[in-house]
């Protein structure tokens, strides 16, 4: 059967648009801490991305693919 789990994590994706780092936002007690810290070296866009099956992506073995709003310039720095 299939599982219907929903898991909210931040994706730190490099620059050919692979998973570089996966944080599960539940399981992280200092997650503020990680992010102040990766603030300092890193640009950050807000994009909400919604997959399937995240399995090879969340791993870094295969591409992201974002949603067509985002490939038309519309990513927000922020």
């Amino acid at each position: 059967g299939q599982h219907a789990q929903t898991i909210k994590a931040l994706w730190f994706i490099d620059i050919n648009d692979k998973v570089c780092l996966r944080v599960q936002t539940k399981y992280r007690k200092n997650l503020n801490e990680v992010l102040r810290i990766i603030d300092k070296f890193e640009d950050k866009y807000k994009i909400k991305l919604e997959l399937k099956d995240p399995y090879l992506t969340a791993f870094g073995w295969k591409k992201i693919i974002y949603p067509e709003k985002v490939l038309n310039n519309e990513k927000k720095k922020i």
